[in-house]
């Protein structure tokens, strides 16, 4: 992700910060990999958004489809639908 200014301006080379993060006892570069989680707008390690979000289908006594719930990232989302007379009349939005 780009800061937005000029390279000149950043606080460590890119030279500093690998010799930074060398590792002696192992002999390698130790380095950890984040990524952009669009969904709170924040950098976060990999391992704690990595894999495929979850879908889970909800019913109710009828056999309609009820909820709509989906976790990505931890963070659990929720859409409801609504039924009159056997008939779909609302879908929310998620929340």
């Amino acid at each position: 992700m780009a800061t937005g200014r000029d390279a000149s301006q950043n606080k460590y080379s890119e030279q500093n910060v690998l010799n930074s993060s060398y590792d002696k006892d192992y002999d390698i570069l130790a380095v950890e990999t984040v990524s952009f989680n669009p969904v709170t707008s924040t950098m976060e390690r990999t391992t704690g958004i990595q894999g495929n979000g979850t879908l889970t289908l909800g019913y109710d006594a009828s056999s309609n489809l009820t909820t709509l719930t989906k976790v990505v990232g931890g963070v659990t989302y929720t859409k409801t639908l609504t039924w009159t007379d056997g008939n779909l009349t609302n879908i929310s939005v998620w929340s």
